[in-house]
């Protein structure tokens, strides 16, 4: 039995062979992906394997390759799969969402396929598993594949790909959050300009959340929205509109 893992230096992708797909970069990816079946590695083995993987250059999954596979990679999943004729750029596994892509992309109605052509049937990889990170791209010559169609993921298998997925978008919610948060002011003016720190609004704003911050000084948009606030901007309006007139 071969390598579980190859490093295809050419895509900078490492490839698990017993799953079929390729692993984003990241320790914490690849420790939760060694954890479980079927490779179930622990201690030392999965330290030195980490530390392997850490080694390579690795493309991250959102980046795009400069040149798409044409010939089937051995050990990446094959799958069964159409391709538009009109634009070749729509790649799809799923026969009806082909059927809405050429209605709304081309103004073409599905079944004049059975008279012309619209799409057709080819074998697919994709480097990544994950929804987000899905690209499909046309290959040829199946020898060494693993055809979706004789093997698809077991439950572990399954669970791995939805926890990635459930972990990405945690972490993007995480960073949102933390972006919110007023955490100093190093990269801001106030390192230039002394009398905003000096004044204390570096301490007073540490740890406020900037949408709060800027609710809290936003004017309202009409008088619906605080009445009385309303009245008192109109009325210092008109004072100072009278005083300089």
């Amino acid at each position: 039995m071969g390598d579980p893992f190859v490093y295809l230096a050419e895509w900078q992708v490492l490839l698990c062979t017993s799953c079929g797909y390729c692993l984003r970069p990241g320790r914490d990816v690849w420790v939760r992906h060694l954890r479980q079946a079927p490779h179930l590695l622990r201690g030392a083995s999965l330290k030195a394997l980490v530390e392997l993987f850490a080694s390579y250059v690795l493309r991250a999954a959102e980046a795009e390759p400069g040149q798409l596979p044409t010939e089937v990679i051995s050990g990446l999943r094959l799958l069964n799969g159409f391709q538009c004729l009109t634009c070749s750029a729509y790649l799809t596994r799923d026969y009806k969402a082909m059927q809405r892509h050429v209605s709304k992309a081309h103004q073409q109605k599905p079944a004049l396929h059975e008279k012309s052509p619209l799409w057709r049937e080819y074998k697919l990889q994709t480097f990544f598993a994950e929804n987000r990170w899905v690209r499909y791209f046309v290959v040829s010559g199946a020898t060494g594949a693993i055809d979706a169609s004789t093997k698809s993921l077991d439950s572990g298998e399954a669970d791995f790909f939805r926890q990635l997925d459930e972990d990405a978008v945690t972490a993007e919610e995480d960073a949102k959050a933390e972006a919110n948060i007023v955490h100093g002011f190093d990269s801001h003016r106030s390192a230039v300009v002394p009398w905003l720190r000096r004044t204390g609004i570096e301490e007073h704003t540490w740890g406020l959340k900037k949408d709060e911050m800027h609710a809290s000084f936003l004017a309202p948009r009409n008088a619906d929205d605080e009445p009385e606030l309303f009245l008192m901007l109109e009325v210092m309006d008109e004072i100072f509109t009278e005083a300089h007139s």
